[in-house]
Formats: C-alpha cells, sequence, structure tokens
C-alpha cells in the first residue's frame, strides 16, 4: 500500500511511503498541486506532526513543523492556510492520528468533525470512541488497504452518536461522577514503550 507521508516510521512496516529524498523532484510537485486542486483523492493523510518517535528529539527538530503552520521540509517552503488543511481532512478517508503530547491527540477530534475518519493506536482511552467511526489499531503493520476498505464500507452504512464531539456530552459525563457515589478512578499509563 503507498500512502502520503509527512513523518518518518521509525518502525519497519509494509508501508511503501514517499521518501524525503523524493519530495525534491519536480514530478512531485506536480503531484501535490494535483492533490490539493482536489483531482487525486487521498486514501489516507498523514499530518506534519505524526512523529511517533522521541518527543525531546522531536522538539528540536527542525524538520518538522505543524500544518497549518507550514511544511518547512518541502524545498519552496510551501504552506497552506487551516481551511486548506481542512479540505485535505475532508478530501481523505482516512486520517492517521497517533498519540499527540498524551494519549489523545486534537487531529481525531478534527477528523471526526470534518467526516473523515482517525485512525488511532489502541490505549486504554478506547472508551472515548464508543459510538464513533474511528479505526483503532495494535500496530502501524495493520493498516492494509484491505483492512481500510472493508472499514470504510461497513462504516458508512453504521448510524454513530456524535453527540460526544461536543463539549455539552463531556460536561454531563463529568458532571454525573459528581453527582454520584461512585468513587472515582484515576488510570495513569506511560506511552513510553
Amino acid at each position: 500500500m503507498r500512502f502520503f507521508d509527512m513523518t518518518k516510521l521509525k518502525k519497519k512496516t509494509n508501508l511503501h511511503h514517499i521518501q524525503y529524498k523524493q519530495l525534491f523532484n519536480y514530478t512531485h510537485f506536480r503531484l501535490l498541486d494535483q492533490i490539493f486542486a482536489g483531482k487525486i483523492r487521498i486514501l489516507h493523510w498523514f499530518s506534519m506532526n505524526c512523529h511517533l518517535g522521541d518527543k525531546e528529539k522531536w522538539k528540536k527538530s527542525k524538520t518538522f513543523t505543524c500544518i497549518p503552520q507550514g511544511i518547512s521540509q518541502w524545498l519552496d517552503q510551501h504552506s497552506i492556510d487551516q481551511w486548506r488543511y481542512y479540505l485535505h481532512i475532508a478530501r481523505s478517508k482516512y486520517v492517521l492520528s497517533p498519540p499527540g503530547n498524551g494519549m489523545d491527540c486534537y487531529r481525531t477530534w478534527e477528523a471526526l468533525y470534518i467526516g473523515s475518519i482517525p485512525t488511532v493506536m489502541n490505549t486504554s482511552i478506547n472508551s472515548i470512541f464508543q459510538q464513533l467511526p474511528v479505526l483503532i489499531i495494535n500496530n502501524y503493520e495493520d493498516l492494509t488497504f484491505r483492512l481500510l476498505k472493508d472499514f470504510y464500507n461497513t462504516t458508512i452504512y453504521q448510524k454513530y452518536d456524535h453527540r460526544r464531539l461536543y463539549i455539552r456530552y463531556w460536561q454531563n459525563q463529568i458532571n454525573s461522577f459528581r453527582n454520584s457515589s461512585q468513587p472515582i478512578r484515576i488510570h495513569y499509563t506511560s506511552l513510553k514503550d
């Protein structure tokens, strides 16, 4: 399976991606123009800040910047505004959303708001995605064209509880604990291997 990768995957995978060196040729820029114009639909969008490795190293790197601020590793320093960034998400069936600074990531919620399916890693907070169109995987090796196609074909016919996308739902969840005699349990998990 091929995908447009704006990051370097640390682990070996069966996924073929466009290397940074390939980003600097003219053909690739023409391809990007076609993607930006909506002539090519991306199966899976990988955002700039999908860093899967050491966070401290990522913070020091000038290679990575967050969309929509800019795409610094591209030769022409091509920047896209937030509206265009959202168009990319809307044109993609899936959005890869690895954990951010915690287990959750804003990318997941952006994808859901815009209508794409976020792909997240299996964590202890999976329950927050119940009744939402979210693909949960155990590792990146699980991403195959067949899995993406089958999940999409199943997902489009299901009904979802989109109330979870709004703050009122979560306020009610928190208040329900406040008004009950149930003890509140807090569970901490490390993101490190």
